[in-house]
């Protein structure tokens, strides 16, 4: 319950309080997008270059979002991530570049990989 004064401190405090409240999947999930981002500016950065219109470079950021929580719960070199590229290079324009931008996904993933901690359980999972 908030207080009825505007003591700033006392409103900054009761705001951190609630904050903590909401629980550690708000730190997760705040860590995963800050990565993605990370990993978005690198790829395309890398498209520009290649000067790929954008529908071309929208496909590789669809690709992105579904790379990155993959790499958060398994991680790069596993059997899961493989399955996706795979799945996915066949899709694409070009596969000797999506090949290319693969490697360039899981190394700016790895880069900043630490950013993002422990995923947590579920409430009520034993």
């Amino acid at each position: 319950m908030k207080a009825r004064g505007r003591a700033p401190k006392v409103e900054k405090a009761e705001t951190r309080l609630e904050m903590e409240a909401i629980g550690p999947g708000v730190a997760y999930n705040r860590a995963l997008g800050l990565v993605r981002s990370m990993v978005l500016s690198v790829v395309n950065a890398g498209l520009e270059k290649r000067r790929l219109d954008f529908k071309t470079r929208r496909s590789y950021m669809y690709w992105i979002d579904r790379l990155v929580p993959i790499g958060a719960e398994h991680g790069t070199d596993s059997p899961q991530w493989r399955a996706e590229i795979e799945a996915t290079i066949p899709k694409m324009h070009d596969p000797e570049l999506a090949l290319f931008v693969a490697g360039q996904i899981a190394e700016a993933f790895n880069r900043w990989k630490v950013r993002i901690p422990a995923k947590p359980a579920r409430p009520g999972s034993a």
